[in-house]
């Protein structure tokens, strides 16, 4: 009788990656171009449903488009050295994981923002098995409903959304809340009832370890 795979669903942003610390990077270049920051973040809530890229925010602050491609390209360099915004114990966590496990990034957004954050990880993209960029196209839970249900399946984020459709398409994968204290996460009634909840890697491993 061939082994189960026991396989670990993690989502990237505010999960493993400090995304409001790359945004404030993003942030603070812009408004050294001599965009407001008002005027910045109405850009990202815009872009976060539409899709977000740098190109398509200088194109709403009005930037020149003659200038668009050149400036986003000098802002890429963010999404290029991403290993500096995996949260703490992060980096060690998934290297260990990977030893007994199928690790799968599972990540919600543009896919060609999504791909070039990932790809600023170097030396992870060996520790996942694959990576899904899901999109107007379908959710996180249809993906995790594509794999063997008799597998142990685990399925990490922060987000309620992505946890409440996780448990309903995919019911038998165990999800867990992944709630770092520094992005001041909303309490929930279904935290510790409906998922366990994390709040460092440590939290991550303990729970994945019972």
């Amino acid at each position: 009788m061939s082994q189960k795979t026991r396989r670990i669903f993690f989502d990237l942003d505010f999960t493993l990656y400090d995304t409001a610390a790359l945004m404030e990077n993003l942030r603070n270049d812009l408004e050294r171009l001599g965009y407001s920051r008002c005027a910045i973040d109405a850009g990202f809530d815009q872009l976060n449903d539409a899709g977000y890229s740098l190109e398509g925010h200088l194109r709403l602050l009005g930037h020149p488009e003659g200038k668009v491609q050149e400036r986003a390209n000098e802002l890429r360099f963010h999404l290029s050295y991403g290993t500096k915004y995996l949260l703490p114990g992060v980096h060690d966590l998934l290297c260990k994981l990977r030893d007994n496990s199928e690790l799968h990034l599972l990540t919600f957004g543009y896919p060609p923002y999504q791909q070039a954050k990932f790809a600023g990880l170097e030396g992870l993209a060996s520790v996942f098995a694959d990576a899904h960029y899901v999109w107007n196209d379908g959710s996180k839970g249809e993906v995790i409903a594509r794999f063997d249900p008799e597998d142990e399946s685990w399925f990490l984020d922060d987000s309620l959304s992505h946890l409440e459709d996780v448990c309903q398409k995919a019911p038998w994968a165990k999800v867990i809340r992944v709630a770092w204290p520094q992005f001041k996460p909303r309490l929930f009634p279904g935290d510790h009832i409906r998922w366990d909840v994390a709040s460092s890697a440590e939290d991550i491993a303990k729970l994945l370890g019972r």
